[in-house]
């Protein structure tokens, strides 16, 4: 049982090493991956699609869904 926060243990099925297991990690264009969790709000730092993931490279065993909602408030030029 686990949530977009993850879970401890069973690192060595994660897709994406350095998060904890079963977590919800999400990317923009070619960038890094980065947690998102419960209720994260982020300011992107560059422009690109918005990938998601579930960090679990064997997800067969497994039941459930994460509902994601996200907004694009607007875009924020640099000072």
């Amino acid at each position: 049982s686990g949530n977009p926060n993850g879970i401890d243990g069973y690192t060595s099925y994660n897709r994406v090493s350095g998060f904890r297991h079963g977590s919800l990690l999400a990317k923009i264009g070619d960038g890094e991956y980065f947690s998102i969790g419960t209720y994260k709000v982020i300011v992107a730092q560059s422009s690109g699609k918005l990938q998601l993931l579930v960090n679990d490279g064997d997800p067969s065993n497994n039941s459930g869904s994460f509902t994601v909602q996200y907004s694009i408030n607007k875009a924020i030029s640099p000072d």
